[in-house]
């Protein structure tokens, strides 16, 4: 499966959407909520791993993505 994150810097969270094809619309999966305006997000596949750079609180959100 290939998955697209979104992230929502007023809303504190991230929308994952799964991309089923060139023809189709992306398959919203999931909200995954963050730190305080979620700012880098960067996927790790090998580590199964979503890392959520949180600008406005200076946290990372880490979220484990299941296969």
């Amino acid at each position: 499966h290939t998955y697209a994150s979104v992230g929502a810097k007023h809303g504190n969270f991230v929308a994952v959407y799964e991309l089923v094809g060139p023809s189709e619309r992306p398959a919203f999966v999931q909200l995954l909520p963050t730190g305080d305006r979620p700012d880098d997000i960067v996927a790790i596949p090998d580590r199964g791993l979503l890392l959520v750079a949180n600008q406005g609180d200076g946290t990372i959100s880490i979220f484990s993505l299941a296969t």
